[in-house]
Order: C-alpha cells, then sequence, then structure tokens
C-alpha cells in the first residue's frame, strides 16, 4: 500500500553469499529497508523466500528479527544458477532496468552473462551489485547505492555503441 504523497521505494539488494564459516546473517540492510517505509510506528513489510525456496529457516529467522512488521522478497529467478538470462529478471516490474545480483561471485558465470545479455539487447541496460551491496529507488530513479561490506560495488552496465558494453563503477556509501 503506498501512503498518499509518497513516491513508491524499491530496495533491491545482493545479500552476501560468501561469508566466513560461522559467520551469523547481519541484518544491515533488513533494518535499512524498513527505515526506508514512511511513518514512525508499526511498519508493515512481507517476507517471500523465493531464493531460498520457501525454506523453514529463512521464514524463521526473519520472522524472528521482524515479527509482525516484515514484507520481503528474497531471490526468486534472480537467484537461478548456470548461463540463464532467467536469473536476471524477476517479473516484478517494478522497475525498467535489468539487474545481475551477485555480480563479484567468480565461481559462477553471472558477471560475464549479465553483461553479454545487455551487450547484445536481450536485456535492457541496468545494474549490477556486487555482494553486500544494495540500490535504493525512489519511483524509478537510483537514489543511493549503499554497502554493508567494504570495497564493494555496483555498476551502471549499458550496450556500448560500437557493440559490446561500457560499464560505470557506482561507489556505495557504507551502511
Amino acid at each position: 500500500m503506498n501512503v498518499p504523497d509518497q513516491p513508491r521505494q524499491v530496495f533491491a539488494f545482493s545479500g552476501v553469499l560468501n561469508r566466513p564459516p560461522g559467520e551469523k546473517s547481519d541484518p544491515t540492510f533488513l533494518d535499512y529497508a524498513v527505515s526506508l517505509a514512511p511513518g514512525d510506528g508499526r511498519k508493515r513489510v512481507c517476507f517471500i523466500p523465493t531464493a531460498t525456496g520457501d525454506a523453514p529457516f529463512a521464514i524463521e529467522a526473519v520472522t524472528g528479527i521482524f515479527a509482525g512488521s516484515l514484507c520481503w522478497h528474497v531471490g526468486g529467478p534472480t537467484d537461478s544458477f548456470g548461463d540463464s538470462l532467467a536469473m536476471f529478471t524477476d517479473g516484478l516490474g517494478f522497475l525498467p532496468y535489468s539487474n545481475g545480483v551477485h555480480d563479484s561471485l567468480g565461481d559462477q558465470p553471472r558477471h560475464r552473462v549479465y553483461r553479454e545479455a545487455v551487450a547484445n539487447g536481450e536485456l535492457p541496460a541496468g545494474y549490477a551489485t556486487e555482494d553486500g551491496t544494495a540500490l535504493h529507488y525512489i519511483g524509478t530513479d537510483l537514489h543511493e547505492a549503499v554497502a554493508m561490506v567494504d570495497g564493494a560495488c555496483a555498476w551502471w552496465v549499458e550496450p556500448s555503441l560500437g557493440g559490446g558494453y561500457h560499464v560505470k563503477a557506482i561507489r556505495p556509501r557504507r551502511l
């Protein structure tokens, strides 16, 4: 539900997949995203853990942190593995850009496949986020990039006039 006179906000992020063994999840992005919602009282959000296949542990973890106040969409087709364009479109249609997540993971083809798809016109220009990086949109405009990992970056990726692609680094503010 939109609050009157409040533009829609989208907070899209790549969580941290490459954590050191035994390191607990960090609620930094969850806390920050909830803080963006209008109002100073109880905030309503929805958690949809599609990246974890509706795993009970994921639902319980988020419910324990934000019981009664959270709406969240996690992953879905954007977290698919392999050489598939499905991993860059999640079907929600909130923004006119493509999105590549976990762009810094060297053991997956995400980085290369996303850029090739933008270069070939299979996907519109868009943003790629490294692990621990988030993009905050107000309306459809990028308002700010933030990170919960030192040195993490986001990228604007667009086709080049002569073929291929061009990238522009977006240095996030560290939360």
